[in-house]
């Protein structure tokens, strides 16, 4: 069994940049508002659940977003401490 950690710097990104595409397109794709002068209770819960649902949505995306940068810089830093260590076995 192998110890080593093997990362394919440009597979990761490619999956990455499609990662933040999708995060950027998804639509939340509903009113704010169902009907904003109703009085009605099930109309009002319903624009309740919309504006949590927004709400999820936002959350969601912000999480993807940060999740995308930290693998980022894990690769990268995975990477340059790679170039670091092969370098000094060079020495």
């Amino acid at each position: 069994m192998s110890t080593e950690i093997k990362i394919v710097e440009t597979d990761v990104l490619v999956i990455l940049d499609e990662l933040k595409s999708s995060i950027h397109s998804m639509e939340k794709g509903f009113s704010t508002n169902i009907a904003p002068n109703g009085n009605m209770t099930m109309i009002q819960r319903l624009n309740e659940v919309n504006q949590s649902l927004t709400l999820l949505i936002d959350t969601y995306q912000n999480f993807l977003t940060l999740s995308e940068k930290q693998t980022r810089t894990s690769v990268k830093v995975l990477k340059e401490t790679d170039e670091i260590i092969a370098s000094n076995m060079q020495k």
